[in-house]
């Protein structure tokens, strides 16, 4: 696991673990989070191992709206709440979209939470 720097070689050192499957810890506007590829169902699974955690839903963090968009349906209520707090520490859970996440990132839900954090290298990141 890397704990990542928030420079260009960081963000670069990074991208390529997460990419290969693997984890990283990296800041967010919040507390440092624990990250992978949520589409990747063994890295998913490494993460609720180190956790501790068999079937508790995880959220994810994407880098915009659009993002957000695919993965969850945000309807009326959600698209208002995130236009006024997003980027920023809300996360909302909704209907998943995005057709190939892994069933252990929900345990087992048809509801994801999905945040976009106010910390820019996390969505550079992201």
């Amino acid at each position: 696991m890397l704990k990542m720097n928030c420079d260009e070689a960081g963000l670069q050192t990074a991208s390529e673990i997460v990419m290969n499957g693997g984890i990283i810890v990296y800041p967010t506007d919040t507390v440092y989070g624990i990250g992978c590829d949520p589409t990747r169902e063994s890295a998913v699974r490494r993460i609720l191992d180190l956790k501790g955690r068999s079937s508790k839903p995880m959220p994810i963090l994407c880098s915009d709206m659009e993002s957000a968009r695919k993965m969850i349906g945000l309807g009326n209520i959600g698209s208002r709440l995130a236009k006024k707090f997003w980027p920023g520490a809300l996360t909302i859970i909704a209907e998943i979209k995005h057709p190939t996440l892994p069933i252990d990132l929900t345990g087992g839900s048809r509801k994801l939470g999905v945040r976009i954090p106010d910390h820019t290298c996390a969505r550079r990141l992201i």
